[in-house]
């Protein structure tokens, strides 16, 4: 798998949506899952109803990914935020981690720093990390 597949994998996840990558065809498709269904038109219900089915007839063809727990997510703001230089926005950010709403919290606290881009690398870097280790587990 190239590095342009794992980035649009690691990008579909990031959305909080599962994907499937086809090792025969090389094709990565996201998948809404049967609870998001009423969502979706009737052929695109039909697509995915049958992907599904290929996957279940055929499991060696296809890597599923899932999108991250809410654990994992957790664990990369604590990880980014320790490695914040600047120790008054570190601290905030490992103290809204430990408080209510952290999710909320941290991305208001990101949002109004100069670390923005930072953490929008680091978080992206993290979910490459992650498809790649589902590949080696998969």
């Amino acid at each position: 798998m190239n590095n342009e597949t794992i980035q649009a994998i690691a990008s579909i996840l990031e959305l909080g949506v599962h994907c499937v990558f086809d090792k025969q065809k090389q094709t990565v498709t996201e998948l809404l899952g049967e609870e998001n269904w009423d969502y979706l038109e009737e052929e695109d219900k039909i697509k995915e109803q049958q992907m599904l089915a290929d996957i279940e007839a055929n499991p060696d063809n296809f890597i599923l990914f899932e999108p991250m727990s809410s654990h994992e997510k957790f664990i990369i703001m604590q990880n980014f935020a320790e490695q914040i230089s600047e120790q008054g926005l570190q601290t905030k950010l490992l103290q809204a981690l430990d408080n209510r709403k952290p999710f909320r919290n941290f991305q208001n606290l990101i949002d109004d720093s100069a670390y923005r881009q930072d953490w929008f690398d680091f978080k992206a870097q993290s979910y490459v990390d992650y498809v790649q280790d589902c590949i080696l587990d998969g």
